[in-house]
């Protein structure tokens, strides 16, 4: 074996299976051979070694020397590298048009009536979920505050809302006209960031509840304490319900 298997495993980052990547490597190591000699020395069976051959030289990890018997030479992994750079950038561009053609397209429009007809048959007690880990709750909390269309009350820690992610969401709500509410424990005007008290009424809150109500219908409130848990075992619990959301709010409101 040319390679150990730790280092052949990681060979597999470059989008090659195992074959492959030993083929590759014996030949690196060996920097021109034929076919049965690469057979030989990866211990990949010479049955196989043509066809590995054949797909490495596609991907532009090889190339074939001319003559008889035809021999193969690697492409220097810098070089490898970059061709895959560009492959992925290529790739990345053109996937980013096929997505927003088909954003743009008839098929988008019908699957949101489909949609639209399916959401009319599902009972209230449905429009509840549970979500597991940070980044998953991040996520729905930045689809709440886009569509947020006429109030956001948000309570959250002053750590929480010094994140990075937070003030672009709800400036660009303020922009569309959205009122925007914050409770804090230390809901201090000198313990947020001063961007936030652009945007938002602060109102201070002396318990650490850490939730988001949108348009008085809309409800994600976590049920871990901040910093209790692994990100990942951060759980969040989503509601859709009018009164639910409204109740919370008149519940907050109340003078402390």
């Amino acid at each position: 074996m040319i390679l150990r298997k730790d280092v052949l495993d990681k060979l597999k980052l470059f989008g090659l299976n195992s074959y492959e990547a030993k083929i590759w490597a014996a030949l690196l190591a060996r920097g021109s051979a034929t076919a049965g000699e690469l057979s030989e020395i990866s211990d990949v069976p010479r049955s196989r070694s043509y066809d590995i051959l054949e797909s490495l030289a596609k991907k532009g990890f090889i190339v074939l020397k001319t003559g008889k018997p035809i021999k193969y030479q690697a492409i220097p992994p810098t070089e490898v590298v970059e061709r895959l750079k560009k492959i992925s950038q290529a790739s990345s561009v053109e996937q980013e048009k096929v997505l927003q053609h088909l954003q743009e397209s008839e098929i988008i429009a019908q699957l949101k009536h489909v949609h639209a007809q399916g959401m009319d048959l599902v009972e209230p007690k449905d429009f509840t979920g549970t979500l597991r880990g940070k980044e998953n709750i991040a996520q729905q909390l930045e689809r709440m505050l886009r569509l947020a269309k006429k109030s956001i009350t948000l309570s959250a820690t002053a750590q929480e809302l010094s994140q990075v992610a937070v003030f672009p969401a709800l400036k660009k709500a303020k922009e569309k006209g959205v009122d925007i509410t914050i409770f804090t424990k230390l809901g201090t005007k000198g313990s947020l960031p001063s961007l936030l008290q652009d945007v938002a009424e602060i109102k201070q809150h002396p318990a650490e509840l850490r939730f988001c109500v949108v348009d008085d219908q809309e409800l994600l409130f976590l049920v871990t304490e901040e910093g209790a848990t692994h990100p990942d075992y951060e759980t969040g619990v989503w509601i859709k319900s009018s009164m639910f959301a409204e109740s919370l709010q008149s519940l907050m409101s109340k003078p402390r």
